[in-house]
C-alpha cells in the first residue's frame, strides 16, 4: 500500500505545496510624448497608434536589441524602439470616478487630490492594497484596484 497520494494530499491541505507562480511581467513606461507603436520591429513598419502623455506603462513581452515588442492596457501587441522605454513604474488610473489621493494610510482622513481616470502616476512602492505613488508635486496613497500596471505583479514591490 503507497502512501504517496496521502501525503500529498495532506500537504496540498497545509499549503506545503504550491502551484507555480506566472512568470513575472517585465513593466516599462513610455518615455516621451507621441510615441509611436508600429506593427512591427522597425522604422518600415506603420504606426498603428501614436501614444500620449509620457509614463503610459506597458508591458514588454520581447525584447531585442533595438525594438521591443509590448502590450498596452487595451491589449494591443505593438512594437516601440527601446530607446524611447523607461525602466521607472508607473501606473495609469482606471478607476471610473475620481479616486482620492491620501497623505496617510492608516489616518485615511487628508484628500490630497482627487485623481480622474487615465491620470499617470509614478509608483514609489506598494504595499498589499495600496500604492505610495507621486502625481506632480503630491505624493500619496491610492487603492491597488484603482490601477493599471506593475501593481498587480505581486502583493508588494518593496519585498
Amino acid at each position: 500500500m503507497s502512501f504517496a497520494p496521502l501525503f500529498i494530499a495532506v500537504a496540498m491541505w497545509q499549503g506545503a505545496i504550491v502551484a507555480p507562480e506566472p512568470p513575472a511581467k517585465n513593466w516599462a513606461s513610455i518615455g516621451f510624448t507621441n510615441t509611436n507603436g508600429r506593427t512591427g520591429p522597425g522604422a518600415d513598419y506603420p504606426i498603428k497608434w501614436v501614444y500620449n502623455p509620457r509614463g503610459l506603462p506597458v508591458i514588454v513581452l520581447h525584447k531585442a536589441s533595438e525594438w521591443s515588442k509590448i502590450e498596452d492596457m487595451d491589449g494591443e501587441v505593438l512594437w516601440m524602439h527601446n530607446s524611447v522605454l523607461r525602466t521607472r513604474l508607473t501606473a495609469l488610473v482606471i478607476a471610473e470616478q475620481p479616486v482620492p489621493l491620501l497623505a496617510d494610510t492608516k489616518k485615511r482622513k487628508k484628500v490630497l487630490a482627487r485623481l480622474a481616470k487615465h491620470v499617470v502616476v509614478r509608483i514609489e512602492s506598494c504595499a498589499q492594497q495600496q500604492c505610495l505613488v507621486r502625481v506632480d508635486n503630491k505624493k500619496g496613497w491610492l487603492p491597488k484596484t484603482a490601477l493599471w500596471g506593475p501593481v498587480q505583479v505581486s502583493n508588494t514591490l518593496t519585498d
